[in-house]
């Protein structure tokens, strides 16, 4: 029988079951040639609606729009009134986003369809007019920001990286035949900036759905055995079986009880107990076909849903699922009863799942109850032997108390393994997720490379090479010292990151001092080390960066005395204060979906408390506390009689 492997959403997270039904299909990787195919799909991963994007479409065309015809009214002649034009129509596609995101963001076949004309549109405006304004572009040029955050955020990352480069190239062939000091370094620091940002909220969005991913994963995955748990088994039932349908086809559900289990934990110990779930957990998996569902409900008991019952015999599934369990439990501790107890029950249309549950429960007990005597006289018979161990030379003699071998390891528990280092991987990703020291290492040294290109070519004379190296040489210091405190032997605190980050602002300012009418083409260097912050800080802090970055860049392009220093300042300003209030916002979103399916994560879907792998979480920050602070921490298990 095929053995039953749900696919994961993730390819280096290997777990032996996915997420429910209905959750899979939110999980399911998008199309990776269209960013429209499976639009809804990615949104939801991340915790949004199709309605998030259009109403970021909307903030972001309706500010640009409004700071445009806004200058136009303080001083129509800012720029040639064809770009006042081109304001008017942003703003209404904005009020037409804005409709869209309250009567159309249900119907599939208009978010496919118009994802890509949302941007293509914004393109063509940037390109209509940077031609009018010619060498005005330079004040206007990070306006294609605005078309960042939806794509970089919203849609799959190919998606994203196009619309990103596209959005940077306009940039960069807008500003080159702009006359002015060093116009070549400007048009490729600008451009830089601008691919810059969107790579960094393409890998912070990827970084976050990925955690988001596991976490939801391991939400409705046993931290044991690996297999579902209740949470998935109810939310397979409901979101998916639990549909009307019109001929409301029904499904069986099994409930299996091992017998006499108890004896092996107090005979021996938890860990075998354990190791005997583990083994019941993959022999049940290896049993059932694909779309079924192997659940552990909690203790020794587990439920199998088999939602087609076309051509299934039951009876038959249900002598080969005892058959596995008697082979499992054999294989791990023979000496304690190696059976368990099987039932099923056919769903009526329109039962609830807790009418179907004690359905399916007293029809255990009954099971349970008329084998007893049975199973009391009878020694199990397999069909064929397992690891050459046959039942009747398994059965331990009288007296007997030897514990039992460690039996071959199947997949299946490697799996539950695979799940358990994911918990871990989870955990510390969590601890250095906000903010990251090796995110910010990136930045930093991007913008050393970026300033020794342009000092090294002498593209922004004054500022000499050996000058420009010395910057360089701060920016690499700052790069390694970040890499260095990613690591978790450093035990560096991530509140620390101001430090590099304020001496990343101070050389920025520096490179610019020296450049002197060149430092113009270094200005949008600040604008990208703001909008980067708010993927590394809280929303307070990064509006406080904001502040002290649009300061410097307006203390240069006005105090420098640099063409169109005003405007410049005033649209810079304005866009990226729009564009950080979107990440911060869609940060925000992301971020409490991905905590919010942590928590779930850690607790026990039958009880609410929480499970195993809370535990094993607690009990490794315990110790480290304990380990410095000489403390004798103290573990009690509990177990019902």
């Amino acid at each position: 029988m095929a053995q039953r492997r749900d696919e994961s959403p993730l390819d280096d997270a290997p777990l032996g079951v996915g997420a429910p039904l209905g959750d899979r299909d939110a999980l399911r990787a998008p199309n990776a040639d269209d960013g429209s195919a499976d639009l809804s799909a990615e949104l939801a991963e991340l915790g949004l609606t199709p309605r998030g994007a259009w109403c970021s479409s909307a903030v972001l065309y309706g500010g640009g729009g409004l700071l445009v015809t806004s200058l136009y009214a303080i001083d129509p002649a800012i720029f040639p009134r064809g770009v006042f034009y081109l304001g008017c129509f942003a703003i209404v596609a904005a009020a037409l986003c804005l409709f869209a995101a309250l009567c159309l963001a249900d119907s599939v076949l208009i978010m496919k369809s118009m994802t890509h004309a949302r941007h293509v549109t914004a393109l063509a405006i940037y390109v209509i007019g940077f031609v009018m304004l010619k060498d005005k572009t330079v004040a206007f040029a990070l306006i294609p920001l605005l078309t960042i955050p939806p794509s970089c955020y919203l849609y799959t990352w190919r998606f994203a990286l196009l619309y990103g480069l596209v959005a940077a190239l306009i940039v960069g062939l807008a500003l080159l035949p702009v006359s002015g000091p060093a116009r070549v370094a400007h048009a490729l620091i600008t451009t830089f900036a601008i691919i810059v940002i969107a790579a960094s909220m393409v890998v912070a969005k990827q970084r976050t759905r990925r955690l988001a991913s596991r976490n939801r994963q391991l939400a409705y995955t046993d931290p044991l055995t690996g297999i579902a748990n209740m949470r998935s088994l109810r939310e397979r039932i409901s979101a998916g079986l639990g549909r009307p349908s019109g001929d409301e086809r029904p499904f069986a559900l099994f409930a299996i009880d091992l017998d006499n289990f108890k004896q092996v934990n107090d005979r021996f110990d938890y860990s075998l107990g354990d190791r005997v779930l583990c083994a019941v957990s993959a022999a049940l998996s290896e049993e059932l076909e694909p779309g079924d569902l192997a659940v552990r409900r909690g203790g020794d008991e587990f439920s199998v849903l088999v939602p087609n019952l076309a051509a299934r015999d039951l009876e038959e599934l249900r002598d080969r699922l005892q058959r596995a369990i008697v082979r499992a439990r054999i294989a791990a501790c023979p000496q304690i009863t190696p059976s368990g107890t099987v039932a099923y029950i056919r769903t009526r249309p329109g039962e609830e799942l807790g009418v179907m549950m004690e359905r399916a429960d007293r029809a255990l007990h009954d099971a349970k109850v008329n084998s007893r005597d049975r199973r009391r006289g009878e020694k199990p018979q397999l069909a064929e032997p397992v690891d050459t161990i046959h039942a009747e030379d398994a059965r331990p003699t009288a007296g007997a108390q030897t514990r039992p071998e460690h039996p071959a390891e199947s997949a299946h528990t490697e799996q539950a393994r695979a799940a358990r280092r994911i918990t871990r991987a989870v955990t510390e990703a969590i601890g250095h997720s906000n903010p990251d020291w090796r995110f910010a290492a990136s930045l930093l040294g991007l913008t050393g490379i970026a300033i020794a290109v342009v000092s090294i070519g002498q593209m922004v004379e004054p500022l000499t090479p050996a000058a420009g190296g010395a910057i360089t040489a701060g920016l690499a210091a700052l790069t390694v010292t970040c890499a260095w405190a990613t690591t978790t032997r450093s035990g560096v605190s991530p509140k620390r990151l101001h430090v590099p980050w304020i001496a990343a602002y101070g050389l920025i300012a520096l490179a610019i001092v020296l450049a002197g009418r060149s430092g113009t083409a270094l200005l949008d260097l600040l604008p990208m080390i703001v909008l980067y912050g708010f993927l590394l800080f809280k929303a307070r802090t990064a509006a406080f960066y904001l502040i002290v970055g649009q300061a410097l860049y307006g203390a240069f392009a006005i105090g420098g005395g640099f063409a169109n220093g005003v405007v410049r300042t005033v649209i810079t300003t304005v866009v990226v204060a729009v564009v950080a209030g979107l990440i911060a916002k869609l940060r925000l979103v992301t971020v409490r979906f991905s905590r919010r399916n942590r928590e779930l994560s850690e607790l026990d879907a039958l009880t609410g408390v929480a499970n195993l792998r809370a535990l094993r979480g607690r009990i490794v920050d315990v110790i480290e506390r304990a380990s410095s602070q000489q403390l004798h921490p103290v573990v009690v298990a509990i177990d019902l009689d």
